[in-house]
C-alpha cells in the first residue's frame, strides 16, 4: 500500500481500524480531501510463541519508519506479582557499571552469596567509543554538525548493549528463581568535577544508558512476576566492608597502616554488602509497605547494636 506522508493519522482510535481477518484489516485515512476506507494486508504474528495469546489486544498505531509503514499493536493483562514471605525470599543485586555493564549476585536472606555474574559487551563498547571519538574530531575541525548517520549507529549500539544486559539480568534472575531484583538509585547521580580524569569519566557517564536498562528490567520482570526495588548506594564505597566504619586514605589510595579488615573490596562485592544490609533490616525490622523507590542513606550502624530504618 503506498501512502503519502499527510495521508494517515497518527493514532487508530474508536472506528478507524476494522480487523477483517487475522492478516487483513481496513484503516481510514484522509485522502483526496475525504476520510476513506482502505483494506490492507499486514503480516500475521504468533501470538502463542510471544506469550500474548490470552491478552487484550489494544488499537494499533500507524508508524512510518523510513519510506515503509507498519502496524503497532499493544497488549494488555494484569499480572500478579509473587507475594513471597521476607524470610522466604532470595534477591538479585544488580550493580550497573561503566566497565562491566552489569554485576549481579543472588543472595538468601541470610546474606549468603548463591551465584554471580559479570555482564559485558566489550566490542560494543570499543565500537561505541570509537564512533564517538570519530565524531568528535570532525566536531573539532567543522564546528557543530548534524552527523545523522554517526548518531544513528551510536544509538543503535546504545540499544543494543541496554536489550543485550537487560535480557541476561533477567535470565540470570529467573534460572536462580529470584524473588526481587535490586538496582541502585541513579536518579539524582551528579557528574562528578574538579578532579584529574573527571573529562574522561564525564564522557562516558554521557554515553552511561543506566536508566534505560532499569526500565527494560522493570518492564520484563513485571512481565513474570518478579519485583524491582531501588535503594540508595551512598558511602558504599566510603565505609569499610566489616561496618567498622569509614575508610583512611591517602589520596586516592588507601593508607598502608590500616588493618586488613578495613581493606577496600572490590566493587562488585560492595553491591553484595548493600544487598546484605537490606536484607538483614528487612528480616530483623519488619515494617509496613512503602509506594515509591525508598532514598536513604546507608550506614553499617546494626553491627554496633544500633536500629536502622526500613529499606523495603
Amino acid at each position: 500500500m503506498q501512502l503519502k506522508h499527510k495521508e494517515f493519522p497518527v493514532f487508530y482510535r474508536g472506528n478507524m481500524f476494522n480487523r477483517t481477518s487475522e492478516s487483513t484489516a481496513q484503516i481510514k485515512i484522509f485522502h483526496n480531501n475525504d476520510w476513506v476506507w482502505v483494506d490492507i494486508t499486514f503480516k500475521e504474528q504468533d501470538l502463542y510463541k510471544r506469550g500474548v495469546w490470552d491478552w487484550k489486544e489494544n488499537n494499533p498505531k500507524l508508524v512510518k519508519v523510513g519510506k515503509k509503514y507498519s502496524l503497532n499493536f499493544s497488549y494488555q493483562s494484569k499480572v500478579t506479582l509473587n507475594k513471597t514471605k521476607i524470610n522466604d525470599q532470595k534477591i538479585c543485586a544488580i550493580d550497573l557499571g561503566i566497565n562491566n555493564s552489569a554485576v549481579c549476585s543472588v543472595m538468601d536472606i541470610k546474606g549468603t552469596v548463591l551465584a554471580r555474574k559479570f555482564v559485558n559487551q566489550p566490542k560494543e563498547k570499543d565500537r561505541l567509543y570509537t564512533l564517538t571519538n570519530k565524531l568528535r574530531k570532525a566536531q573539532r575541525t567543522s564546528g557543530w554538525i548534524a552527523a545523522p548517520n554517526f548518531w544513528r549507529r551510536i544509538y543503535g549500539i546504545q540499544k543494543h548493549i541496554v536489550n543485550d544486559t537487560s535480557h541476561e539480568i533477567v535470565t540470570f534472575a529467573s534460572e536462580n528463581d529470584c524473588d526481587v531484583i535490586v538496582f541502585e538509585y541513579l536518579d539524582k547521580m551528579k557528574t562528578p568535577k574538579g578532579f584529574w580524569g573527571a573529562r574522561k569519566l564525564r564522557f562516558k557517564l554521557r554515553y552511561w544508558r543506566k536508566k534505560g536498562i532499569q526500565n527494560k528490567v522493570t518492564e520484563m520482570a513485571h512481565y513474570q512476576g518478579t519485583r524491582i526495588s531501588r535503594v540508595n548506594a551512598r558511602n558504599t564505597s566510603k565505609l569499610a566492608f566489616d561496618g567498622s566504619g569509614e575508610v583512611e586514605r591517602d589520596g586516592k589510595k588507601i593508607s598502608p597502616h590500616l588493618q586488613q579488615e578495613k581493606s577496600i573490596m572490590p566493587i562488585y562485592l560492595l553491591r553484595i554488602i548493600l544487598a546484605r544490609d537490606i536484607l538483614f533490616v528487612a528480616s530483623k525490622n519488619p515494617c509496613r509497605k512503602r509506594h515509591g523507590c525508598p532514598f536513604r542513606q546507608k550506614y553499617l550502624m546494626w553491627q554496633k547494636g544500633h536500629t536502622r530504618p526500613c529499606l523495603h
